[in-house]
């Protein structure tokens, strides 16, 4: 398929409705396609141009009805129930993890959220218990350290083992780590539960400066993808252009075969013109020397 068609194509079919029948075709033929990376951070801004990047790669593998009759095909609606009381939740967490009893602050929490948020909370849960232990077998690193209350420089005990850290120092680390990875599920999508709802003896100011951090980087984020979809939208231009350029040297390559052909004509026409002259001059000839004969 010839560049400029495919951009025609491009440019008349790309569109955030089909994103998601498109992508279903795209990773049937293109499974191993760069752009993939690219799909894995798709937003509302770069929806669009996404699609745009999927249809050119798709045209080299399949043919443009194929990618319009599959957008025909209407995705399937999933609908996602919420559990809207406390007992449903309840229920649902017992079944989920049934040695752990949650309080009732965490249930009026979960309430009206969805299986799936719900059990992203539990995996939450269960990788903040994992943390929880690793820094409880972790060797003290503040500024003074429990060895040295005890005459230690150290950071250890008499009996030379690792002291642990005092309860503070300890919901101070846990909950930074909590809100990165608290962070990293809500760029994924999921509705995660905040942080004081688990370490209720966390520093509030310090889960705040957290928080805007976060928000910080999520609008850093935003502004990087505005600027790469303004990016995106300068390449599809300058292809536009490219594509009306070599139109326009087709038209031009055309035109000059046209003029060579109209160059022979006139060139055969004088050939012929001159031909019939020179055979009406020895005719003319031939008849003069007849006569005076």
């Amino acid at each position: 398929m010839k560049f400029t068609a495919k951009n025609d194509f491009i440019v008349k079919n790309k569109d955030e409705k089909f994103f998601d029948q498109d992508l279903k075709l795209f990773k049937e033929h293109c499974p191993n396609s760069r752009l993939n990376s690219d799909i894995k951070r798709v937003n509302s801004f770069n929806k669009r141009i996404l699609d745009g990047h999927m249809l050119f790669e798709l045209l080299d593998k399949v043919t443009p009805e194929e990618i319009l009759k599959n957008r025909e095909v209407k995705p399937e609606e999933h609908v996602i129930e919420t559990l809207d009381t406390i007992e449903a939740v309840s229920e649902f967490l017992k079944k989920e993890s049934p040695d752990v009893e949650y309080p009732a602050s965490i249930l009026e929490t979960l309430t009206g959220k969805t299986a799936g948020d719900i059990q992203n909370f539990i995996e939450f849960g269960k990788l903040f218990i994992t943390q929880s232990e690793n820094h409880g077998n972790e060797s003290p690193n503040n500024e003074q350290s429990v060895g040295e209350t005890n005459g230690n420089a150290d950071g250890r005990d008499v009996s030379g083992n690792d002291k642990p850290e005092d309860d503070a120092t300890n919901d101070g680390k846990i909950s930074a780590e909590l809100s990165e990875v608290s962070g990293e599920l809500a760029g994924s999508g999921a509705t995660v539960v905040n942080a004081d709802d688990r370490v209720p003896d966390v520093n509030n100011s310090k889960v705040n400066e957290l928080s805007e951090k976060a928000s910080d980087l999520e609008s850093k984020e935003q502004k990087l993808d505005e600027k790469e979809s303004e990016l995106d939208e300068k390449e599809e231009e300058l292809a536009e252009k490219e594509a009306e350029l070599d139109d326009k040297e087709a038209e031009l390559e055309e035109k000059e075969e046209e003029l060579k052909v109209k160059e022979k004509e006139v060139e055969q026409k004088a050939a012929a013109k001159t031909a019939a002259k020179a055979i009406s001059s020895s005719k003319k000839k031939a008849s003069t020397k007849n006569s005076k004969k």
